[in-house]
């Protein structure tokens, strides 16, 4: 339980590109799979979002209106 609240709380940190925190979120997600604690894909691009910086989430929100 205490790995999933961190998850849930990971941020983005400025000027960090965002395949490091990619890579951190995904560390994190494989931790708790390994003890059996299984993140639903959905609810993990969510995390994923929630946690990126504003400006990727401006352009996440330009490439979902295009599609």
């Amino acid at each position: 339980m205490l790995l999933t609240n961190k998850l849930n709380r990971m941020l983005m940190k400025e000027r960090r590109d965002i395949s490091t925190y990619l890579k951190e979120v995904m560390d994190m997600k494989n931790k708790l799979k390994a003890f059996g604690e299984i993140i639903a894909n959905k609810i993990f691009i969510n995390i994923i979002v929630k946690g990126m910086l504003q400006s990727y989430k401006m352009m996440i929100q330009g490439i979902t209106y295009i599609n």
